[in-house]
């Protein structure tokens, strides 16, 4: 693995975004991240010194998220992978969720993402080189639950964007992946790490126990095809 990779982590407080920082320090990477209360975190990832850069962010705010990557470029030169695991839960019917809880969903789920990636392309459009993963969890998004739709319309816009956001970037020497994670969270984190060593990256990429692929093939069933 290269050396001295500098990583910009988002949600990182448990699941695979806490044991995938927890890889990269062990693997002596530079870690930066962006949480709203990064003190817990801080507590339990213990003593790094120097390598890593917890930090206070509300996604939601541009200004904010700008200043955290204008910090993280400060103390440590560049940005090389950037992981956007950012998700904010919303339950209820359609009928019933007003226009301020869908917006505040949306501010989170949604254009907190595109903060970032706004953010950190000045810098990877510079330098030449990058690779943005975005999360995408197609598994529980295929089923259809009920009361989940605003969450759903949120992951979905993520989704879509993200592929036109890979096709805008190639020529810079920007790669982009979508991880669609099931199980453990220690094979995620890994599987994360070994795509960024990966000149050919995916566009998509599952990881877990197959539950996504078989969504996916479910929902496409579900079409009715007329010639």
């Amino acid at each position: 693995m290269d050396d001295q990779k500098v990583w910009l982590v988002t949600n990182t407080t448990e699941g695979f975004g806490f044991t995938l920082v927890k890889q990269l320090l062990n693997n002596g990477h530079k870690v930066a991240v962006m949480e709203r209360d990064p003190d817990e975190l801080t507590k339990a990832i213990g003593d790094y010194g120097a390598h890593f850069l917890p930090q206070s962010v509300d996604l939601a705010s541009s200004i904010c998220v700008e200043d955290a990557i204008d910090r993280t470029i400060a103390v440590f030169g560049k940005i090389d992978r950037v992981v956007i695991n950012a998700g904010q839960g919303l339950a209820g019917s359609l009928e019933e969720l007003t226009d301020r809880e869908v917006r505040a969903s949306f501010d989170t789920n949604v254009f907190g993402i595109l903060n970032v990636i706004r953010g950190v392309m000045m810098y990877l459009r510079q330098q030449r080189s990058g690779h943005i993963f975005t999360i995408f969890p197609a598994g529980e998004l295929y089923d259809n639950l009920p009361g989940q739709g605003i969450y759903y319309a949120a992951k979905f816009a993520v989704q879509g964007f993200t592929g036109s956001l890979a096709a805008e970037v190639k020529d810079f020497g920007v790669r982009v992946t979508t991880l669609s994670p099931e199980g453990h969270p220690e094979k995620i984190a890994a599987a994360i790490i070994r795509t960024a060593e990966e000149p050919d990256a995916p566009l998509h990429l599952q990881v877990g126990r197959g539950d996504c692929k078989w969504s996916a093939q479910k929902k496409v069933s579900e079409f009715l095809q007329f010639e």
